[in-house]
């Protein structure tokens, strides 16, 4: 096979892999998110829930190694063209690949442009040329981070191209990348991170800015090997048998955390329109979680719901009988033996047709919460959050990104107490109802009490990375507002030159009056702190 057919091969491929992944629900916690919960985090913009459990911590020289399972409850993800879809669940049904709880992993798409000339002939030859595109880098909490329209091509006519974006959502990383196609993720704060491509398990290595590394070797048994060379974890097995996460602890010892499975028929039932049900199909899901100490967390997940009746489903031969199960999380129980379950309801059975969640009911040992979505126009919802007293707040979103809060004592037709309005690049109070485009440059919140008087406000602004270099607070009080800040504080940040651009070199505080030209042109300095980073040798002078 000549090397641009087997180019255009991979590339369809690689365009499904993307459009998968595209399409499922934000998970982890994206930058400039909102959430609640714990011990779990809770997205309040589509009700995602993310768990991690601690495996290996470890200390070491610059960069430590830590190692943490993860879980997020938004499995479910249409497929297909609108009207004749499929429910898909996500990779692992929610638990993150092996490699992927240290590493992250980058996929990326591609596409085939017009035939380019090699040789006029005769008789002609044609090459061609592969761009890929759409990178997105997925971090090890699960959370994925796109990179625009950056694009690199590999081409039989004009060779290979390489180059580097930032990511959009503020998180700060940045991606190399070359047509082979080859890619690795910088942190803001330096060193590179070498993540498998298009899966969330390979090899691969973590950086630190010093150079210290971390390795992954992806063979039988998984190998995590830390700066000193020293074998900090090691994984064994797969579902459905047990996975064992090895390692010796302070004492020596060698000792386990290790993962058990049952077998479940999974099936959906949702009832949504246009989308065609998932299984029966027999799923292992994870069971229980035994730590070193044998102190447990366990799992259960949703019955199949019976409504539709057409949809009702019977536990397939070799899985448990109780019930089949969409997946969707139910219950974990604890080490301590507290239990949180949740409940699904609104929408089709709980789920709407994006796959996001409708209402989830979160019942914890301190009382009931309810979080239940409306969608709106475009990418508006409502999330409106009940607490176990009955207080209700309401928050509007665009996206996954929150404009506008209400706190309510009693329900939302009591006392309202509270009202933030948060606004993006620069748009006009309310704030709702308006389009959230990334990169996120300023983020304003005003504050006011349930008189409707504004109270305060909080105007910041960022650079490419989602670093802060200004924040403006006003403190309205019972007058007018003020034109100026009350405080300004400036941040610039040190050009290292070496991937490193998250260390401040100069944090200036101003006030409201004057015209400093370190204030930049409004205020006065009352304050400065400089930074200097990898100076010369230090001598002493006797």
């Amino acid at each position: 096979m000549t090397r641009a057919n087997r180019l255009l091969l991979s590339s369809t491929l690689l365009v499904l892999f993307s459009q998968i992944s595209s399409a499922q629900a934000q998970t982890g916690m994206p930058p400039f998110g909102s959430f609640t919960g714990g011990p779990e985090v809770i997205n309040l913009g589509n009700l995602n829930a993310h768990w991690t459990i601690p495996v290996r911590q470890r200390a070491g020289r610059g960069i430590s190694l830590t190692y943490d399972l993860s879980y997020d409850s938004s499995i479910w993800y249409p497929v297909g063209v609108s009207g004749s879809q499929n429910w898909q669940p996500v990779t692992n049904w929610g638990w993150k690949g092996q490699t992927q709880t240290a590493l992250g992993y980058i996929f990326y798409g591609s596409t085939t442009t017009t035939q380019c000339l090699l040789d006029p002939g005769p008789p002609r030859q044609y090459g061609i040329t592969i761009w890929y595109k759409n990178w997105s880098y997925v971090d090890e909490f699960g959370t994925g981070h796109d990179f625009g329209t950056f694009a690199v091509y590999d081409s039989d006519c004009y060779g290979t191209s390489s180059g580097s974006a930032v990511a959009t959502d503020g998180s700060g990383y940045k991606i190399n990348a070359t047509g082979f196609p080859s890619a690795a993720v910088t942190p803001r704060g330096g060193g590179t991170i070498n993540a498998p491509l298009q899966s969330p398990s390979g090899s691969g290595s973590k950086t630190d800015s010093n150079g210290n590394v971390i390795s992954v070797s992806a063979s039988s048994p998984e190998t995590f090997t830390d700066t000193l060379g020293t074998t900090a974890l090691t994984i064994n097995g797969s579902a459905p048998n047990p996975v064992s996460y090895t390692y010796n602890n302070a004492a020596g010892t060698s000792v386990s955390v290790t993962i058990n499975y049952k077998a479940y028929t999974v099936k959906t039932n949702f009832g949504a329109t246009g989308i065609n049900e998932y299984g029966p199909t027999s799923v292992s899901l994870v069971d229980y979680v035994t730590l070193p100490n044998t102190k447990q967390y366990s799992f259960t997940y949703e019955q199949t719901p019976s409504t539709p009746s057409s949809g009702a489903c019977t536990p397939l031969t070799g899985t448990y009988q109780g019930y089949c199960v969409t997946g969707r999380i139910a219950s974990v129980t604890l080490l301590t033996g507290g239990q949180i379950t949740y409940s699904y309801s609104g929408g089709s059975n709980g789920i709407f047709g994006d796959g996001s969640i409708a209402t989830l009911t979160r019942t914890t040992p301190d009382g009931q919460w309810t979080y239940a979505r409306t969608p709106g126009t475009g990418a508006a919802s409502t999330t409106t959050i009940t607490d176990p007293q009955n207080n209700q707040t309401v928050i509007q979103f665009q996206g996954i990104y929150e404009t506008q809060r209400k706190a309510y004592q009693g329900s939302q037709t009591g006392t309202l107490l509270q009202t933030v309005n948060t606004c993006y690049n620069g748009s006009a109070i309310p704030c709702t109802d308006i389009a959230v485009t990334l990169p996120i440059s300023r983020r304003t919140v005003i504050l006011q009490p349930d008189s409707g008087t504004l109270q305060s406000k909080t105007d910041t602004f960022y650079n490419s990375y989602g670093l802060v270099t200004e924040t403006d607070e006003y403190d309205f009080g019972s007058g007018a507002p003020p034109a100026s800040p009350t405080r300004k504080t400036l941040i610039t940040y040190a050009s290292l030159g070496n991937g490193i651009v998250d260390r401040p070199a100069t944090i200036t505080v101003c006030t409201a009056s004057g015209s400093s030209s370190s204030c930049g042109g409004t205020g006065t300095q009352v304050a400065q702190t400089t930074f200097t980073y990898d100076e010369g040798t230090v001598t002493e002078s006797v």
